[in-house]
């Protein structure tokens, strides 16, 4: 006949053994997860540089003032703020 005490220790205690593996395989996905992610940082950049550099291209073909610098997403001249100088108190 079987104890509950058995019934436990064989069905729902969570043996240490058990942890440690889950935390094993924890660490190596988090190993995997940071590479994936520095990987899509890494192409992100390359994508916001090459974005940067065509809308210099278009800038200068254009001019800092056009409709097709505003619609490759640069922000036009007569947009800008002018600059404000600190007053010096």
């Amino acid at each position: 006949m079987t104890t509950w005490k058995n019934y436990w220790l064989d069905h729902c205690a969570t043996k240490p053994s058990e942890i440690i593996s889950d935390n094993e395989d924890i660490e190596v996905q988090r190993t995997k997860l940071t590479g994936m992610i520095d990987r899509r940082d890494d192409k992100a950049s390359r994508g916001n540089d090459l974005a940067v550099r065509a809308r210099s291209g278009i800038k200068f073909t254009y001019g800092a003032d056009s409709a097709q610098y505003k619609q490759a997403g640069g922000t036009p001249l007569s947009e800008r703020k002018p600059r404000t100088k600190k007053s010096s108190s």
